[in-house]
C-alpha cells in the first residue's frame, strides 16, 4: 500500500506562561482518505520532548470549529503524541481538522540559529502498523 501525502498542514506552537516549557502547539491538516473510525493520528518532532496526555481534535470551517470526535484517548511518549480515535464512524476526507495538544519541552530541544525541528504527521491504520497519510513539516 502506497502512504498518500497530506500536503499544506500548518505546525504552530505558543506559549503558555512565561518561563514555563509548556507549550500548546496546533496542527491543522486535511486528510486525502477517510480516517477509520480507530485510527490513529502521530505527531513527531524530531529532537522535542512532549510529556502530555491531553489533546483535543476539531473540525475547522470558515464559520467555527467544533468537535470532530468525543470519544478518543490521547497519549505521548519521548517526541511522538498519538491520538487513537474511539468512534462509531470514520472522519470524512477532504475536511480541515484542527489537533492541539499541550505539553511540549522546548527547553530539551537543541538550539541554534540555523535549526528547525521536522514534525511528522502520520494518519495510520487501527493497530499502528503502518502509515496510511504521512507529511514531513521542515519549520514551524
Amino acid at each position: 500500500m502506497a502512504v498518500s501525502e497530506i500536503k499544506g498542514s500548518k505546525f504552530t506552537c505558543s506559549e503558555q506562561y512565561s518561563n514555563l516549557f509548556n507549550l500548546k502547539c496546533e496542527l491543522e491538516f486535511t486528510p486525502n482518505n477517510m480516517i477509520e473510525q480507530t485510527g490513529i493520528i502521530k505527531i513527531q518532532i524530531n529532537d522535542g520532548y512532549i510529556a502530555t496526555d491531553k489533546c483535543t481534535l476539531n473540525y475547522v470551517t470558515a464559520d467555527a470549529t467544533a468537535p470532530a470526535v468525543s470519544s478518543y484517548s490521547c497519549s505521548s511518549t519521548n517526541d511522538t503524541v498519538k491520538l487513537q480515535l474511539s468512534h462509531t464512524y470514520r472522519l470524512p476526507s477532504g475536511v480541515k481538522y484542527l489537533m492541539t495538544f499541550w505539553g511540549l519541552d522546548t527547553n530539551k530541544m537543541q538550539r541554534s540559529s540555523d535549526y528547525y525541528p521536522n514534525v511528522t504527521i502520520a494518519i495510520r491504520d487501527t493497530a499502528d502498523r503502518f502509515d496510511i497519510e504521512k507529511e514531513v513539516i521542515t519549520s514551524f
